[in-house]
């Protein structure tokens, strides 16, 4: 890596180090990313799902209406980025097992939350086994999932690509801060931002 300032230094390369590193990039900022491998595994095995449904009284999740448009521009500027899939769109159906489900469905389909319930009702393909009580099922739409692994793993790949993802278990005590700049051994920084996780 060059000697020379960087914008930011990421210590850890889970999910949330991962999205804050590419929001930089995509910025153009000078970016670089400290993590020992080993430490933590979580955000490689997170699920990565999302669903801008609450099903208990079939409300909005929290800020849905912000965060499901900037979570597809993100992703799709990432994987322009990175030259990467890992975002895609994936069904999510919800059971309603008695008549009572079935009309506050579409009562809320039909107003408020439009934007996320399918008004469609469907009654003759209910597979046995699934849910033997189950009576019919909807669609949530603006449903997808993210490869978590994949988009981590990814970033990996081009920040060493770019002389810019040191693996190391991160020392504490070779950091100085003085006139403004973060050192640590031989890099200089604006920022340090630790994304480690429980850790």
């Amino acid at each position: 890596m060059k000697d020379d300032t960087l914008d930011i230094l990421i210590v850890g390369s889970g999910l949330a180090g991962s999205v804050l590193a590419t929001q930089f990039l995509l910025k153009k900022k000078k970016t670089a990313i400290i993590d020992s491998p080993q430490m933590s595994l979580s955000s490689k095995v997170a699920a990565g799902i999302w669903n801008p449904v609450v099903f208990k009284r079939l409300t909005k999740s929290y800020l849905a209406d912000d965060l499901i448009p900037y979570l597809n521009t993100f992703y799709s500027n990432s994987e322009q980025l990175l030259d990467e899939k890992f975002i895609r769109s994936i069904p999510i159906y919800k059971f309603l097992n008695a008549q009572n489900d079935i009309d506050f469905w579409q009562k809320k389909a039909n107003e408020d939350m439009h934007c996320y319930l399918d008004t469609t009702i469907v009654t003759d393909q209910i597979q046995s086994g699934l849910n033997s009580n189950a009576k019919a099922y909807a669609k949530v739409k603006q449903t997808g999932v993210l490869d978590t692994s994949h988009f981590i793993v990814s970033l990996q790949n081009y920040m060493q690509s770019q002389n810019s993802y040191i693996q190391e278990v991160f020392d504490y005590s070779q950091i100085t801060i003085e006139k403004g700049l973060v050192t640590y051994k031989k890099l200089k920084t604006k920022l340090i931002v630790f994304c480690e996780g429980y850790l």
